[in-house]
C-alpha cells in the first residue's frame, strides 16, 4: 500500500485542479529528485575534500541522469522512487562512517524519505541491513544504528505497518497469502535469463572490479558503503529471481555512481595536475561508460518500437471513437497496455485487478501438478480469484473488455483464451453471458457489454 500513500498528493492535486495526471506525476517526480539532489550535494560536502570537487560535480551529474534519464520507461516505478528518496540515506551512512555530523533537519528529512521508500518492498531492507552492520563495525559501536535518520526511518516503518494492520487488514489476511502463493512463482525467471541481461551483467562487472582492482585508499568509506548498497540491491532482485528492468534499477544506479568514482580514482592525480588533455579525458569517460550508453540506447529503441507497434496504435485510435465509458483489461503481461488507454481517454477502469498477475503463477502450478490436480489450498485460491473477477463484471459492469491475445499463447493452455479459461467457474460463465465479441484488432480482442 505504500505506493498509494506516496502518490496520494498527486491524486488529491489532480482532483482539486482537474489537470491531466500525467504531467502532474512528472512534475512530482522532478520535485522529489531536486529535493534529493540538494540533500546529496550537502552530504557530499562532508564526504569529499575540496580538491575532489570534480568528483563531487561528476556524482551530482550522474545522479541527475539516474533520477531523470536512466529510468526511461520505468519512470515512477517503486524502484525509481527508491533511487531518488533512498540515495540521501546511502550518502548519510558514508558521512556517519567518517564520524562527521549531519544537521538535525537534514537527518530528519533523510530518515523520513528513507522510511517511506524502503518500506515499498520487503527486499529493499537488504541493503539497509548491510549498511547498518558495516557502520557498527566501522564505528566499533553496536549502538551506531541509534541515529536520528535511522531511528526516524524505523519509526516510519513501524507506523506504516501499524497503519496497514489497522486500516487495511485484508492486505495481510487475503492479499499476502495470494502473493506468496502465485505472484513470486509466476515472476520467477530462469537463472540464465536473469543473469545475462545487460543491466545485470554491468552490475556484476562493477562488483568484480571492486573486489579485484579497487584500491582501499581511494575514497574508502564512500566506495565501501556504495559497494554494500550495490550487493544489497543485487540480492533484492536475486532473491525473488526477477530481474525486470526496473527491478535492477537501484543496483544499476549504484553501479553507475561507482563507475564515476572508479574512473576518477584512476586519473585523479592527472586531473588535479591538469596533465590530461581534453581529448584524453573525453576518451576515458566514453570508454568507461560505453556499456551504459549501449544499454540506454537499446532501452530507448525498445520504447520507440513499442510506440510504433501498429496494434497498440490501432487500438488507441479505436478507443477514441467508441462511446464506452468503462473499460476492463484481461492481461497478465503489463499494466502499460490498459491504463494509458483509460487515462488518456478519460475512461473509468471497471475492476479490481490492474493485471492478472496471479494467472502466471497459477499456470505454473497447473503445469507442475497437472491441470486438474492442484493442491486443495491452491484450487481454493484459484476459485476465489475467478469468482472475484465474476463479481467485478456483475458489480462494475464494464462496457468494454479488452483481452491481449499474446497472453493466451504464453500463459494459457493451448486452445484456451481468458473467457474460456475462467468459464470453468459457473459465476464467471453467467457473468460472461452479458458480453459478446465486438472486434479483433491485431493482438487484441474487444468485447462489449450487451
Amino acid at each position: 500500500p505504500m505506493i498509494f500513500i506516496l502518490y496520494t498528493p498527486i491524486v488529491i492535486l489532480q482532483k482539486l485542479t482537474g489537470f491531466n495526471i500525467k504531467p502532474l506525476v512528472g512534475l512530482y517526480i522532478i520535485l522529489l529528485a531536486f529535493i534529493s539532489l540538494a540533500l546529496c550535494h550537502a552530504l557530499l560536502k562532508n564526504i569529499l575534500l575540496k580538491e575532489d570537487s570534480y568528483l563531487k560535480s561528476a556524482i551530482i551529474l550522474a545522479l541527475i541522469g539516474i533520477f531523470l534519464i536512466v529510468p526511461t520507461s520505468d519512470f515512477g516505478q517503486r524502484e525509481h522512487l527508491l533511487c531518488i528518496l533512498g540515495m540521501p540515506y546511502v550518502f548519510a551512512a558514508v558521512v556517519r562512517a567518517k564520524n562527521n555530523t549531519i544537521s538535525v533537519m537534514q537527518a530528519s528529512l533523510i530518515g523520513l524519505m528513507a522510511g517511506l521508500v524502503f518500506s515499498l518492498k520487503p527486499f529493499f531492507l537488504i541493503p539497509i541491513v548491510l549498511i547498518e552492520c558495516y557502520l557498527m563495525v566501522a564505528r566499533k559501536n553496536i549502538k551506531s544504528w541509534m541515529r536520528i535518520e535511522s531511528l526516524l526511518m524505523l519509526c516510519v516503518m513501524i507506523g506504516y505497518i501499524t497503519y496497514v494492520f489497522m486500516y487495511h487488514p485484508l492486505y495481510f489476511d487475503v492479499l499476502m497469502p495470494l502473493i506468496s502463493q502465485f505472484y513470486f512463482i509466476g515472476n520467477e525467471e530462469s537463472w540464465h535469463t536473469m543473469l545475462f541481461k545487460p543491466r545485470v551483467i554491468f552490475c556484476f562487472a562493477i562488483v568484480v572490479y571492486y573486489l579485484l582492482f579497487f584500491r582501499k585508499n581511494h575514497f574508502h568509506e564512500l566506495s565501501r558503503v556504495l559497494f554494500l548498497s550495490l550487493v544489497g540491491f543485487i540480492l533484492a532482485f536475486i532473491v525473488p529471481r526477477s530481474a525486470w528492468g526496473y527491478h535492477v534499477l537501484p543496483a544499476y544506479s549504484i553501479a553507475l555512481i561507482l563507475t564515476v568514482i572508479y574512473v576518477y580514482s584512476m586519473w585523479s592525480e592527472d586531473i588535479k595536475r591538469y596533465t590530461l588533455k581534453k581529448k584524453e579525458v573525453i576518451f576515458i569517460i566514453a570508454a568507461s561508460f560505453a556499456m551504459p550508453v549501449m544499454i540506454f540506447s537499446k532501452e530507448v529503441d525498445h520504447i520507440i518500437r513499442f510506440a510504433q507497434f501498429e496494434d497498440i496504435n490501432a487500438l488507441r485510435a479505436k478507443i477514441k471513437t467508441m462511446p464506452y465509458h468503462s473499460i476492463y483489461c484481461f492481461s497478465s503481461m503489463t499494466t502499460g497496455l490498459c491504463f494509458p488507454l483509460v487515462t488518456m481517454n478519460k475512461k473509468a477502469f471497471a475492476g479490481r485487478f490492474p493485471l492478472f498477475w496471479w494467472v502466471r503463477g497459477l499456470r505454473k502450478m497447473e503445469n507442475k501438478y497437472g491441470y486438474n490436480n492442484l493442491p486443495v489450498n491452491m484450487l481454493r485460491d484459484k476459485n476465489f480469484l475467478i469468482d472475484s473477477l465474476a463479481y467485478d463484471l456483475n458489480h462494475y459492469q464494464p462496457e468494454l473488455i479488452i483481452t491481449f491475445k499474446e497472453d493466451e499463447r504464453l500463459f494459457l493452455p493451448k486452445g484456451y483464451d481468458y473467457p474460456a479459461y475462467f468459464s470453468e467457474r459457473d459465476d464467471f460463465k453467467k457473468a460472461w453471458l452479458h458480453y459478446q465479441l465486438l472486434d479483433n484488432i491485431g493482438s487484441f480482442k474487444l468485447y462489449r457489454r450487451t
